[in-house]
């Protein structure tokens, strides 16, 4: 592999990567090995053309908050606070749906 030292720029050829001594000015350098390529989403920007799955996750429930009228998805739970107002909603007695619509 050929590297470049930091200090002066002389090229030399090294075995692989390591720690090498430069032989023209004698500063010590690191060489890497080869890096991975970027990941195809760097910045975990989701995929619009990926399929959107078919079902919600099996004991997902959505609910609206009788308080402020905010839907959010709840596991299996009895009773939850609402993430928006913290108003204590009461699952048994209200009717949840398995869609966030």
């Amino acid at each position: 592999m050929i590297v470049r030292c930091g200090r002066c720029g002389v090229e030399l050829e090294i075995a692989g990567p390591g720690e090498f001594a430069c032989p023209s000015c004698g500063t010590r350098n690191v060489a890497r090995g080869q890096q991975e390529p970027p990941a195809a989403n760097p910045f975990g920007v989701p995929d619009l053309s990926a399929a959107a799955p078919q079902e919600p996750p099996p004991g997902v429930t959505w609910v609206r908050c009788p308080a402020c009228s905010y839907r959010f998805a709840v596991g299996e739970m009895e009773e939850v606070s609402c993430p928006s107002c913290a108003t204590t909603v009461h699952l048994e007695k209200q009717g949840t749906g398995t869609e966030p619509s």
